[in-house]
Order: C-alpha cells, then sequence, then structure tokens
C-alpha cells in the first residue's frame, strides 16, 4: 500500500428534505464519512431509514465502507435511540458475499475493511472527485500563513506611522 497522503474534496448533495455530505476517507481511515443534515424535523424513524438507503447508494457509488450520521437543522447530531442501538451507522460491501453490511454500532478498526489504506485505490475508486497531495495541501496552508503575515506587517507598520 501506498505510503502517499491525499485529501478528496467532499461531495455536497440537496436532496430537498435533507442535504448529505459525503468525505471520501482521510489518510489511515478505513471508512468515509456520510453527513446528513436535515433541517426541518423528521420523525427519527424516517432519518433513521433514509441513512441506511443513503448508506447503500453511497457504496454502490463507491464500493468503500461508510459512517453515517444525520444532523438537525441546529447542526447537532440527532440521537436516534430508541429507534436504534446507536447514532451512528456503519456499513460496507462484504467481499465474500458481495452483500452490502449495516452496522448501527461503532465496529471496531478490525472488523471494517481496509481497502481505504491503499492509496491508489482510492484514486482509482474516488476518479471523479478532485484530490490533492498532503505536500499540496501543506504548500497552500504556507502560502495562507505567509500572506497572513504579510498583512500583519502592513497593518503593524500603517498604525506605527500614525
Amino acid at each position: 500500500m501506498s505510503t502517499e497522503k491525499i485529501s478528496f474534496e467532499t461531495v455536497k448533495e440537496d436532496r430537498g428534505r435533507y442535504f448529505v455530505e459525503y468525505s471520501p476517507p482521510n489518510p489511515d481511515f478505513r471508512f468515509a464519512n456520510l453527513n446528513l443534515v436535515f433541517p426541518s424535523q423528521v420523525e427519527l424513524a424516517a432519518v433513521a431509514e433514509t441513512m441506511e438507503s443513503e448508506v447503500q447508494a453511497w457504496i454502490g457509488r463507491y464500493p468503500v465502507a461508510v459512517m453515517a450520521s444525520s444532523f438537525d437543522g441546529n447542526n447537532e447530531l440527532q440521537a436516534l435511540t430508541p429507534q436504534r442501538p446507536c447514532d451512528h451507522l456503519i456499513g460496507f460491501k462484504d467481499k465474500a458475499t458481495g452483500n452490502i453490511c449495516l452496522y448501527w454500532d461503532l465496529l471496531q478498526d478490525e472488523r471494517i475493511p481496509d481497502d481505504a489504506l491503499d492509496v491508489e485505490w482510492l484514486k482509482r475508486v474516488y476518479f471523479d472527485i478532485p484530490w490533492r497531495s498532503q505536500s499540496e495541501l501543506e504548500k497552500e496552508v504556507n502560502e495562507q500563513a505567509k500572506q497572513f503575515r504579510l498583512g500583519w506587517m502592513i497593518v503593524v507598520g500603517e498604525s506605527g506611522r500614525r
């Protein structure tokens, strides 16, 4: 597996009554993150069912393990108990059967496929999502910091002339 670190852009989609944000795995993570945001109140049973169908759809689109969470209009995690045993849903495709497995539980890493740890595999799977390397991200952060310092030097220099 490659040791290169990359970061993908987040995919955001509007579903009408809710929004989704799908984030491919961060370096060294075995799963993608899927956040569902419900701006208005929805019954928790419907939220849980929507999470299950979204996880299945995203795994069909990108065969990567995914952890889903739902949030309300105030951006607070929705408590899904007693509808489900956990507020988070983890899903992935079983390598032996090809079936999508859904778990309302926070699984240990060993139980989640490790495909996402292979950067080259991720690049193939997420062929349609832009990404940047760790060195590109660091360069961008350094440039922003440099611009920030330059801005402060101008502000401090201007205030010293008054």
